[in-house]
């Protein structure tokens, strides 16, 4: 086959191969959105835009904040951040059966999971709650030293069975080595790679410990109205091969994001101390 014939036999093909992959991806958008992944891609880029300002305003000018807000805005773009979740979620997700999740997920019980989850989240962006919800998680650990407390074992087999903090973790520090080599690559920052990634291991245990703390004491505050067999029944979810799917899934996509959000982060913070725009 000559390069002309292939050429446009790859033109002729193109259609039919877009067709394919709607085709396969379609059954995943209904579990996305039962997922009620857009409201909490919302409340993830306010707390984006709230760590954005606090980073500068530790890092610039004091006369720069209404440009660097109005530039944060332009980086935390809703539409940009959900697209590059539900590209990485499908991949992940593959030829899963999502019909389990999708019938769990559009349950009262599912909703109702989901929408505390939400709450919290957006709980947490008002000054005070996430420092109350760590202070109570630590009495509740040390409590449980001591004595039985269900709903807390509850909570803490959930976050076994999901990895949950060693997946934060790993998220935490790969967003923190993008962070920095946009620093980098904007010129804000004279390391190495060896150097950045020497730096950001170090703090892998301080990351680690700090995440154990906010995973608890967010699922603390979000689960607090679900009965203990409530949280038990969601754990058996996530123990499944779907749950476990989803669970993967959902991390691929949030890292990505996550990932790519840091880097153009540190990229922008370097533009702007070196006085330029984007």
């Amino acid at each position: 086959m000559t390069a002309l014939r292939s050429f446009v036999f790859a033109l002729l093909l193109m259609p039919f191969l877009s067709v394919m992959g709607q085709a396969q991806q379609a059954p995943l958008r209904p579990l996305f959105d039962a997922l009620r992944m857009s409201e909490m891609i919302a409340v993830m880029r306010e707390e984006g835009l709230a760590h954005g300002m606090t980073l500068g305003a530790e890092m610039l000018p004091s006369d720069s904040s209404s440009e660097w807000r109005a530039l944060l805005e332009r980086l935390y773009d809703p539409t940009r951040m959900a697209a590059v979740v539900e590209a990485e979620f499908d991949q992940s997700f593959g030829s899963t059966d999502g019909a389990p999740l999708l019938a769990f997920f559009a349950s009262d019980l599912g909703q109702l999971i989901l929408g505390l989850e939400l709450n919290a989240r957006r709980a947490f962006l008002t000054d005070g709650a996430e420092e109350a919800a760590r202070a109570h998680y630590r009495q509740e650990e040390l409590a449980a030293l001591t004595e039985a407390n269900a709903k807390f074992e509850a909570i803490s087999a959930y976050v076994r069975a999901n990895d949950l903090v060693e997946m934060n973790v790993s998220g935490g520090l790969t967003a923190s080595l993008r962070f920095y080599q946009g620093l980098a690559e904007g010129g804000a920052l004279t390391m190495t790679e060896a150097e950045m990634v020497q730096d950001v291991w170090a703090g892998e245990e301080e990351t680690r410990s700090d995440t154990k703390e906010w995973v608890h004491a967010f699922l603390g505050l979000a689960y607090r109205d679900l009965t203990t067999e409530e949280v038990a029944q969601y754990t058996a979810l996530s123990e499944t091969k779907a749950g476990k799917a989803l669970n993967a899934a959902l991390f691929a996509g949030f890292d990505q994001m996550y990932g790519e959000l840091s880097y153009s982060l540190g990229l922008a913070l370097a533009n702007k101390m070196r006085g330029e725009t984007l």
